[in-house]
């Protein structure tokens, strides 16, 4: 009797396993890319909720996801490695966004 609950459980997991495998496989990924044509704020508004790179005209780099874009303005959250820190910076100051668009 114990050997039956054991294989049963075995099964049931297997399946549990396959079907989140394939509900992750089923997830699409839209591409995200930079664009020469575009200008920084539009290249930046479609890595929002993503992660990027900013160097800066001085040569610092600001690295952290996207939060939000207004009028010459991005707002960077999680900066590098400090999950509870912000940037506000100017897009004027950017010089290059650098920014995984492949695998």
């Amino acid at each position: 009797m114990k050997n039956i609950t054991v294989k049963l459980a075995c099964v049931v997991l297997a399946l549990s396993a396959s079907q989140l495998t394939l509900a992750a496989e089923s997830k699409t990924v839209e591409p995200v890319s930079l664009s020469s044509h575009s200008s920084f704020h539009n290249n930046l508004k479609t890595f929002t909720g993503k992660s990027v790179v900013l160097v800066l005209n001085n040569g610092a780099k600001v690295k952290g996801k996207v939060k939000s874009l207004s009028k010459g303005i991005v707002h960077i959250e999680m900066l590098g490695n400090k999950s509870f820190y912000d940037a506000v910076v100017k897009i004027n100051d950017i010089s290059a966004i650098q920014a995984k668009v492949r695998k």
